[in-house]
């Protein structure tokens, strides 16, 4: 299986758990009023 199969994967399953609130800045950029105004930014 190529590697960037496998990365890709890995990167969606990370979006879908939402990853990004827990060890990242999600929470921080989803309070942002850019991100409150377009939603699809989050």
């Amino acid at each position: 299986m190529d590697d960037h199969l496998v990365y890709a994967i890995v990167l969606i399953g990370l979006a879908l758990v939402n990853a990004g609130d827990t060890l990242g800045l999600g929470r921080w950029w989803g309070d942002t009023r850019l991100v409150q105004r377009l939603p699809i930014l989050k």
